[in-house]
């Protein structure tokens, strides 16, 4: 999974929540999020973001999965319209149930 083209970084922000944004490499999102899997559910913030790439999103199905296998639970929140459109065109969205990002107005 080891790419150096930018992808999206995680910050832990409070216990079991994850925000993700751009600009970072796909192996920094994976050491970030690896030692959150498995401990606790989790909530990955993705405001801000317009896309992921598909090594980003490889990283984030494969956190999914885990914490599937363990039990526990993982949502993505404040997805954007058009993100949250793409994921399920790619097939991502069942693993990834989501919360999209409400407009302002």
């Amino acid at each position: 999974m080891a790419t150096s083209q930018p992808a999206a970084v995680a910050e832990t922000q409070a216990a079991g929540s994850v925000r993700v944004s751009a600009y970072a490499t796909t192996e920094d999102l994976h050491r970030q999020v690896i030692d959150l899997a498995g401990s606790k559910d989790l909530e990955v913030d993705l405001s801000g973001l317009a896309s992921l790439d598909a090594s980003a999103l490889q990283v984030l199905l494969a956190l999914a999965s885990e914490q599937t296998e363990r039990g526990l639970g993982l949502q993505v929140r404040h997805v954007s319209p058009a993100l949250g459109q793409w994921l399920e065109s790619s097939g991502a969205g069942p693993h990834l149930p989501q919360q999209e990002l409400k407009e302002r107005g």
